[in-house]
């Protein structure tokens, strides 16, 4: 046996103790994808991809990022059915940026017909993979989406940000709640006009009928955040921020009432 099998056979998960790698590429499942296909999908939502010509857990590993470059593959290598003297092109490898998803998965193998006939039927699960419809991969590429929004959030927590310098970034009454109303309540100096008011109410608020003529724009009025008000047209818009906080109890309810002292 040699030794990396063994090392395997003696490894344990920390997170899962006792479950133990049984040895052999038998047991493995395959999950197939179409390179192109996936390389497209990465370049569409923002991930980085990349391919090595050997293992990427090397120190001495080459990799490329450019499809036209995939003939510098040692492809019989890959191919090969013995690994002796073909350990380091046999281990080229394809790399996407933190995941792969699940919905670029085309096809699933096995080696070992045993493991195909397990109870858990391999071949029912890749059936629901292969039968999944438009809407179910619509929901897990907006889940990439989201989990990608969170990367670029994280990486913007590094870089310079004037308003954390002022204030912590949590403080929604003095920094957040302060900045919106400075921006809604502004009036042109030239024609007195309040043009960041009407396009939030247009563009952000998607409301198409709110006259800012006599508008009123408080700020913490009776526990509201941002309160927009109308009086002649008995119209108002109310804006809650939520800074790493959950809804209060009867909070609507609070806000209802205090409009009613308008």
């Amino acid at each position: 046996m040699s030794e990396i099998k063994q090392r395997r056979l003696e490894s344990q998960l920390s997170i899962r103790p006792g479950l133990e790698y049984l040895g052999g590429q038998d047991r493995i499942v395959h999950l197939e994808a179409d390179l192109h296909e996936a390389v497209a999908w990465a370049e569409r939502h923002g991930r980085c991809w990349a391919f090595t010509l050997s293992n990427a857990g090397a120190y001495y590993f080459k990799d490329r990022c450019d499809l036209s470059q995939l003939g510098e593959i040692d492809w019989n290598a890959v191919q090969a059915r013995q690994w002796q003297g073909q350990s380091e092109g046999k281990q080229a490898e394809f790399l996407m940026e933190r995941s792969f998803p699940w919905s670029l998965v085309r096809r699933i193998g096995v080696l070992d017909p045993g493991v195909y006939n397990m109870p858990w039927s391999i071949d029912r699960f890749g059936n629901q993979m292969q039968s999944m419809n438009t809407s179910h991969q619509e929901l897990l590429a907006q889940v990439g989406r989201i989990y990608e929004r969170h990367g670029q959030t994280e990486r913007r927590k590094r870089q310079f940000n004037i308003f954390t310098t002022l204030r912590k970034s949590s403080d929604e009454v003095n920094l957040h709640s302060r900045f919106l109303h400075a921006l809604l309540n502004h009036r042109e100096p030239t024609d007195d006009q309040r043009r960041n008011l009407e396009d939030f109410l247009a563009n952000v608020a998607d409301i198409k009928c709110f006259p800012v003529d006599g508008v009123n724009v408080h700020r913490e009025f009776d526990n509201i955040d941002l309160l927009i008000e109308n009086v002649q047209q008995k119209q108002a818009v109310v804006i809650e921020n939520k800074i790493w906080s959950d809804d209060q109890d009867q909070q609507l309810q609070r806000y209802h009432k205090a409009l009613g002292k308008l």
